[in-house]
């Protein structure tokens, strides 16, 4: 990824994101009613926590989430961050 778009996305939040995602959708005409593929809120804030390099809040997020093990939630935090590229 571009090292300027980087900075740029590691300095939004979540909220923004979304709203330029909604901007994008919009001017494609995408239709925004269309069925709901959002993420989860909780994931979205994994994915915070992971562009803010807080791996082990984004970790502790997951485990609380989903109920699923330490190793378990730090293997799907782990793959995240390499589909992220941090």
């Amino acid at each position: 990824m571009n090292t300027i778009l980087k900075a740029v996305l590691d300095s939004l939040t979540i909220q923004e994101l979304e709203e330029a995602r909604a901007y994008v959708n919009m001017m494609l005409g995408y239709d925004e009613a269309e069925p709901d593929d959002t993420i989860p809120k909780w994931k979205a804030q994994v994915v915070e926590h992971i562009t803010k390099r807080e791996k082990l809040a984004a970790v502790k997020l997951w485990k609380d989430s989903t109920g699923i093990g330490l190793k378990e939630a730090k293997d799907e935090v782990d793959a995240l961050c390499t589909k992220l590229g941090y």
